[in-house]
Formats: C-alpha cells, sequence, structure tokens
C-alpha cells in the first residue's frame, strides 16, 4: 500500500492557534476536510502544535522557533504546498505581512514543488 501524499498548508488559521479569528478557523478546518476526504496528510504551521494535533489531527509544525524556520521544515516535508486560507494582503499590518505570505510560494518554487 503506497502513503499518503502530504501537503503543508499555511494557513493564518492556525498560524495564530486560538487568537485566530472564526472565519480563518472555519476556512482552515474546511481545508482540512476536504484534503482528508482527498486522502492528503495534512501538515500545518502551528503556534499550538499540541492542539493542532489533538483538535484538528494534523501534523504540526511549530512556530515558536520561528515561522520562517517552519515554513521551510513545512514545505520540505511536503509534496504540495497551499497558501491561504485567510487574508493573504491587509492594509492595516506591517511590511512584512506580504513577504510572509510570499515565502512559502517561493520555497515551494525553489524545491520544485507545487503551491496553489
Amino acid at each position: 500500500m503506497s502513503e499518503a501524499p502530504k501537503v503543508f498548508t499555511c494557513s493564518w488559521g492556525q498560524l495564530e492557534g486560538h487568537g485566530s479569528n472564526l472565519g480563518d478557523r472555519i476556512i482552515l478546518e474546511s481545508q482540512l476536510l476536504d484534503l482528508r476526504q482527498s486522502g492528503w496528510e495534512v501538515g500545518v504551521a502551528s503556534s499550538d502544535p499540541v492542539a493542532t494535533r489533538r483538535d484538528l489531527g494534523a501534523i504540526p509544525f511549530d512556530t515558536s522557533r520561528g515561522r520562517i524556520r517552519a515554513m521551510v521544515r513545512g514545505v520540505s516535508w511536503a509534496d504540495a504546498v497551499i497558501v491561504g486560507g485567510g487574508e493573504l494582503v491587509q492594509d492595516r499590518s506591517s511590511l512584512l505581512y506580504s513577504p510572509f505570505n510570499l515565502f512559502p510560494i517561493l520555497e515551494s518554487r525553489r524545491r520544485r514543488k507545487p503551491c496553489f
């Protein structure tokens, strides 16, 4: 029996853990449900790895030692990457918001992995 394909999702719904807004959490939970039903094993960048594994059943990539580091580990682990699941562009945040959201896309491209 072959191993399930792996997807890493970079979603603000779990990056902020229990501090995420309801919309971001619902988007993440819907992604997880659809991906699992399609046979994917799912990894998530997470600020709360214990809750991610327990409540969502996803593989957590802990952001406590740095979000970029978690993104690199997640992209390395995965066969494909999904970016989004909430706002990708804001008008009231730091200047690093957009480059941070672009990083997993660039890392996926560098590693020649599909990114959606």
